[in-house]
């Protein structure tokens, strides 16, 4: 629909919590049988074991714990009293939906969902949002999103989701430790706010130049890629997109036959602003490998209770990709996705252009919650860039806009302009 004119947002079990290994993160979709005996007394008591447990894991195992420590032991009494009211399973999802919100942190998720889940930011957003001078802005757009098809662009300032003020929206998700908001938190806030939940449309009214407009909004995402890889020569310049591909095997096969197939290019490329599941190592590092010639680091583990330790990078393949290099991020590279942009620039094998990525901080493990099996994944280990840059602070040195919606793609301009000047 589009706008209208009115008028002038490796499993570990529990018992072998910090023995996992890293980069083993299980897709969204995924869920988990729940042991929980469906009477509800068995699942209350299951669910305040799961809620237990989760208070004592938590400051153990989760690697950014101190940040949201304050308002932690309020959360564990929240969940615990919402879960001895519990009488079904489906609303035990929704508790410890809410208990993992006082983490604030996109990279926290559970293995399992209902229709009524919150949706996942990034993986299942369509804009971005942004505090700025006391006004709620979309600053990105997600390509091909239900946000992008309706017409909503950067810059609109939203008035109100579903008839109530976004800030209003927000704050209902905040649940604990509201007396001192951090802007971090708020920032988190408003883009789970404005993704919604899965089985209702949103209501949106922006307010753009002079002109009020209402849009409704169904599922965020677009619809998945058939393809890992969309490939493509522009010009003398080889343009590979990952499709929301670096947790899939088919991947690596998909982008050596695209590279192949593109032979003979003077620059490369490199588009991850379609990568906000995130992916694995397994898939990132020889994808990486084919532009490099010799072994280097591009990237820092930083576990909670070990040394930290460098990742690296053996060169792979028949050819070594050469020629200038650029590489797309935004707000919907995610994780793994986000690795490979600070792994390029700490390379200094490519300039990256865009902006701000997802920020989803640190590398995830996934746990089994003892009593109903429930997969619970968090973010066990920090996350740099080489020069030891927090890989969510870290920003591309060509900021250009890389989530215009629309037609336009300034950032795709961009880095045409200096893979050609390279060459």
């Amino acid at each position: 629909m589009k706008l209208k004119v009115l008028g002038a947002v490796a499993v570990a079990t529990f018992a072998a919590a910090c023995a996992s290994a890293p980069n083993n993160k299980l897709s969204n979709s995924q869920s988990s049988g729940s042991k929980a005996t469906e009477t509800p007394e068995a699942v209350a008591k299951a669910y305040g074991d799961d809620a237990k447990a989760m208070c004592e894991l938590v400051p153990r195992v989760y690697a950014f714990y101190a940040e949201r420590a304050s308002h932690w032991q309020e959360a564990c009494q929240q969940a615990q009293a919402e879960a001895a009211s519990l009488t079904t399973a489906r609303q035990g999802t929704t508790m410890l939906e809410h208990f993992i919100e006082a983490l604030w942190d996109n990279h926290v998720s559970l293995g399992v969902n209902t229709g009524i889940s919150p949706w996942l930011v990034p993986s299942g957003s369509d804009m971005w949002l942004d505090l700025q001078g006391g006004n709620v802005v979309v600053t990105g757009i997600r390509h091909d999103g239900a946000a992008d098809h309706a017409g909503i662009r950067p810059g609109d300032v939203v008035m109100s989701i579903d008839g109530r003020m976004p800030i209003e929206v927000a704050l209902a998700r905040i649940r604990t430790g509201t007396n001192e908001i951090a802007a971090s938190r708020m920032a988190w806030a408003l883009n789970v706010a404005g993704a919604g939940y899965r089985g209702r449309n949103r209501k949106l009214v922006v307010l753009r130049g002079g002109d009020r407009l209402e849009v409704e909004l169904g599922i965020p995402a677009p619809a998945k890629s058939a393809s890992p890889i969309s490939a493509r020569l522009i010009g003398d310049v080889g343009y590979i997109r990952f499709n929301d591909s670096l947790g899939d095997d088919a991947t690596i096969a998909a982008f050596d036959k695209a590279v192949e197939d593109l032979r003979g290019a003077r620059g490369w490329i490199v588009d991850l602003r379609d990568t906000p599941s995130g992916g694995s190592t397994d898939v990132a590092e020889p994808v990486m490998g084919r532009f490099i010639t010799k072994a280097a680091d591009y990237q820092v583990t930083r576990p909670l209770h070990e040394p930290a330790y460098a990742r690296q990078i053996e060169p792979r393949g028949p050819w070594t990709l050469s020629g200038p290099l650029v590489v797309l991020s935004g707000r919907w590279t995610g994780s793994m996705g986000e690795g490979i942009s600070i792994g390029f620039d700490g390379l200094k094998r490519g300039t990256v252009v865009g902006g701000a990525m997802a920020g989803l901080s640190g590398g995830v493990e996934v746990f089994n919650l003892p009593a109903t099996d429930t997969n619970l994944r968090l973010p066990a280990y920090a996350l740099t860039h080489v020069d030891g840059t927090p890989r969510p602070d870290w920003r591309p040195k060509e900021l250009v806009q890389p989530d215009a919606g629309g037609t336009d793609d300034p950032a795709l301009e961009r880095a045409l302009e200096l893979a050609r000047a390279a060459s």
